[in-house]
C-alpha cells in the first residue's frame, strides 16, 4: 500500500523519469520488480521508483533533485556537446550514476556538481541544470 505525501507517477512519467520504455515499465510492475497499485491505471510510488534506480534513496530534503528525468550516457554526452567517449572517461573517473536494469543513467544536477567540481567551468552545464528544473518543474506542474 503506497503512503507517501509525495505525488504518485503514472506509468508514462516513470518510464520518462527512468528513460525506459512503457513496455519495460509495465514488464517490472508485472514482475514485481516495481511496486504500483492499480487505480484504473498504474500508479507508482516516488520511492519505488527510485529503488529501481540502483542508487542511493534520496533524504527528504533532496527529493526535489531526484524528482527530474534521468540521462542515458549517450544524453549526457548531447547535453554537454561532448562525445560518449568522452563521458565513458567520466564514468571511470567516478561520475556518480544511478543505473537502471543494468543500463547507466544520471541525475542531471549530479552530475552537473561533479563536473562543476571536477573541471570548473571547463565543461558547460547550463544545459543539465536546466533539464533538471525543466522535468522536475513538469512533474510538479502535473499534480
Amino acid at each position: 500500500m503506497m503512503t507517501s505525501a509525495l505525488p504518485f507517477l503514472t506509468v508514462s512519467r516513470c518510464a520518462r523519469h527512468l528513460d525506459i520504455s512503457t513496455r519495460t515499465v509495465y514488464k517490472m510492475i508485472k514482475s514485481g520488480a516495481l511496486p504500483a497499485e492499480l487505480f484504473g491505471s498504474y500508479v507508482i510510488d516516488w520511492p519505488n521508483a527510485w529503488a529501481c534506480e540502483q542508487g542511493p534513496t534520496p533524504r527528504d530534503a533532496l527529493y526535489p533533485r531526484y524528482m527530474s528525468d534521468l540521462l542515458s550516457r549517450q544524453g549526457l554526452a548531447a547535453k554537454t556537446h561532448r562525445s560518449l567517449r568522452t563521458v565513458d572517461r567520466w564514468l571511470a573517473e567516478g561520475l556518480p550514476t544511478r543505473n537502471v536494469r543494468d543500463s547507466v543513467r544520471l541525475n542531471a544536477l549530479d552530475a552537473a556538481d561533479w563536473l562543476a567540481g571536477r573541471y570548473g567551468c571547463e565543461v558547460s552545464l547550463r544545459k543539465l541544470r536546466a533539464h533538471a528544473v525543466e522535468t522536475c518543474v513538469d512533474l510538479t506542474q502535473a499534480t
